[in-house]
């Protein structure tokens, strides 16, 4: 696997996290914002977005193309609409995550 094509499968990974990411360190993060929160968050975010992506194209029947990329082929341009729709589930989520963090909704759950 080239690095060129390492960098680029993480950057999709990424992308919608760090949308994520950045408007929850912004508007609902309380106390000292690190590189560490931003990464982990931008990370764990990115998944769970491309998780519910996958599972919306399967429930549609639709292909999933960032599942089929591997070293040997080229990087390729329908991968977009994935990326999108993903960033614009990840603006979605984030107001959600807004929403649930802010009126404390787990923490009264848990109670």
């Amino acid at each position: 696997m080239s690095l060129d094509f390492f960098l680029f499968q993480l950057a999709l990974v990424f992308l919608p996290g760090i949308v994520w990411a950045n408007i929850d360190i912004a508007y609902a993060h309380k106390g000292p914002r690190t590189q560490f929160d931003l990464l982990l968050k931008a990370f764990l975010f990115g998944v769970f977005t491309y998780s519910v992506v996958f599972l919306v194209y399967e429930a549609a029947g639709w292909k999933f193309g960032i599942l089929e990329m591997h070293s040997g082929r080229e990087i390729d341009i329908s991968l977009w609409d994935e990326v999108v729709v993903a960033v614009l589930l990840a603006i979605i989520f984030s107001v959600l995550w807004l929403y649930v963090s802010n009126r404390k909704v787990i923490t009264r759950f848990l109670k």
